[in-house]
């Protein structure tokens, strides 16, 4: 045995290996044209296990490669296991599926690499995954609801991932489409009770919609200043700012108060941005979300034309709002909507005044006037306003006081 180990010097790899490939064989379905594990939980979990007893075997330090975990091309295993629209009885299934994709990217050499470079097929299996959290016979909280949120959760930060190391932001921001954009809008509204979700469907959002190179665009549109862009750039955010009105139109009650309920968090999301990528806002920040790409390609923007594009953000998102007035659901996001960018602590009312010029105070006490007057008063004054709209009234002038 002795000689038999010097010869082998690899001998846990390969042993390894062996035990890894045989298992992944005997997983994979028999149908020569499909690629996908058989949904049988236990055995998932059996491999999961094995692999995870093997990694804790080696040495401190190494970490098992992803090619010998996964012989084949990752992303159609993943792809195929979520198909089908899971059901009640697969809630097994897609957490053991959920936790194989948690070792690769997380316990393998260039797991997470792997899937975050292959952008259009992540979007396949969130669209896939997405379409699932929102089907309206998925019970709130059910075993699940819950697999399905942390396999999407997951994914979600895979594509953050990509968004973040793509040389082409411009591209990861076409792949947002309206229809994905819609989508990921009404999980980000559906997954309120579950922050872990909701959060990384936000950072997916961020960093793909407002990444640096894409920030510039945003503020020349929004600051009317479109001739600082080329010839095509302004088109895209034209088309994101589309997107928004087209979902506030919305003649499915249910649908619209999903994407009215996202609006809040997107905005949050731009300011977010708008504060890192101007020089006077960055120390004041409270996110590193896309600060690394900030560093590596600064932008030339004045605080001006950073103020002036985050309240045109607001001011935007809240006249598509006000012709849903009538709405309570709608109420409470356009209050919701108001207490994001007033108490945001680089452009609201409450940030230093240093970095606030007059205008912008003006602009921004005018809104709220208009707010008051075209939301608030209306409800105040009509005498048959039910007890919820009278409580978002009071709850509007609360939020206008500290403002």
């Amino acid at each position: 045995m002795q000689r038999l180990s010097a010869i082998l010097v690899r001998k846990e790899e390969l042993l390894s290996e062996w035990l890894i490939s045989t298992m992944l064989n005997e997983l994979k379905s028999t149908k020569p044209e499909k690629y996908v594990l058989h949904r049988d939980p236990a055995a998932i979990s059996l491999f999961v296990c094995v692999l995870e007893s093997i990694s804790k075997a080696l040495s401190p330090g190494t970490k098992l490669d992803v090619y010998t975990v996964v012989q084949r091309p990752l992303m159609p295993l993943f792809l195929e296991a979520f198909a089908e629209k899971p059901t009640a009885k697969d809630a097994r299934y897609v957490v053991e599926v959920t936790r194989l994709w948690q070792f690769v990217v997380e316990s393998t050499t260039d797991g997470l690499e792997m899937v975050s470079a292959q952008p259009d097929q992540l979007v396949r299996l969130l669209t896939s995954l997405g379409s699932a959290y929102i089907e309206p016979s998925l019970e709130t909280d059910s075993p699940l609801e819950r697999a399905i949120g942390g396999m999407l959760s997951l994914a979600a930060y895979a594509m953050r991932r990509a968004c973040e190391a793509s040389l082409n932001p411009r591209k990861m921001f076409g792949l947002f489409d309206e229809s994905l954009l819609l989508l990921f809008m009404q999980v980000a509204s559906a997954s309120k009770h579950c922050a872990e979700l909701c959060e990384s469907m936000y950072d997916m959002l961020h960093a793909s919609l407002f990444h640096v190179e894409c920030m510039g665009r945003f503020i020349a549109v929004l600051t009317d200043k479109p001739t600082k862009l080329a010839e095509g750039e302004q088109s895209y955010v034209v088309s994101f700012l589309d997107i928004i009105s087209k979902a506030v139109a919305e003649k499915n009650d249910e649908l619209r108060a999903r994407y009215v309920a996202a609006l809040p968090g997107l905005l949050d999301r731009y300011l977010q941005a708008a504060a890192l990528v101007c020089s006077e806002t960055r120390s004041m920040a409270t996110t590193t979300l896309g600060l690394s790409a900030v560093a590596a390609n600064p932008l030339s923007v004045t605080q001006a034309e950073t103020n002036t594009s985050c309240l045109g953000m607001y001011a935007f998102m809240h006249k598509q709002l006000i012709a849903l007035k009538t709405d309570e659901r709608a109420l409470a996001a356009i209050n919701q909507l108001a207490r994001t960018y007033f108490s945001n602590s680089c452009f609201g009312t409450t940030s230093n005044s240093s970095i606030i010029s007059t205008d912008i105070y003006q602009k921004q006490a005018d809104a709220l006037n208009s707010w008051l007057e075209s939301i608030i008063r209306p409800i105040l004054d009509d005498q048959q306003a039910t007890s919820s709209a009278l409580a978002l009234a009071l709850d509007g002038i609360s939020l206008a006081l500290d403002a």
